[in-house]
């Protein structure tokens, strides 16, 4: 959804709204085609890559390519061509800026040791080592799947914790 809103920015104003609604659509599948590739490259938990770059991606692609009376579909000749070369070279740029202020960006970090995780948290785990507790209830099973752990819910009687539920993870 936030994929198909991202593409159809690049032309808001200038779609018909059958014309937005197909942008949007693509700008969808987009990120599901994003998604596939940054399962195999990059670690992005909040799929915001995928999100973004998609869509982002395909907006700038779909702006020359349907914007009303003035695009590639409508008018198909070697200026509305060249518009759309443009935008690629545009998207080009913005990508190539995007990895050069990373690259320093996370460089520096790296060379400062702000991003590193001591090791015994690491195999830890952050959740267990920043808080006591695990942050989801899986369990990782020998075959490499995973099965809801079953929580049972008890409450302490100690007059400060009334009400509040004590968590038993033994099973």
């Amino acid at each position: 959804f936030m994929a198909g809103q991202i593409s159809v920015a690049a032309g808001v104003f200038y779609y018909y709204p059958g014309v937005a609604f197909c942008v949007g659509i693509i700008g969808g599948f987009s990120y599901l085609i994003w998604l596939q590739f940054e399962k195999i490259i990059i670690d992005d938990p909040l799929k915001a890559f995928a999100v973004h770059f998609g869509g982002g991606l395909w907006g700038i692609f779909s702006a020359p390519l349907m914007i009303r009376d003035a695009s590639l579909f409508y008018d198909l000749s070697y200026f509305r061509l060249q518009i759309v070369g443009w935008n690629a070279l545009g998207a080009l740029v913005i990508v190539l800026w995007t990895f050069v202020c990373f690259l320093l960006l996370f460089g520096l970090l790296r060379l400062l040791k702000v991003l590193m995780v001591p090791e015994d948290a690491a195999r830890k785990g952050l959740d267990m080592h920043y808080h006591n507790k695990k942050a989801t209830h899986l369990r990782v099973r020998d075959d490499g799947g995973t099965t809801i752990r079953r929580t049972q819910y008890t409450f302490d009687d100690e007059e400060e914790n009334v009400g509040r539920p004590k968590y038993d993870h033994s099973q």
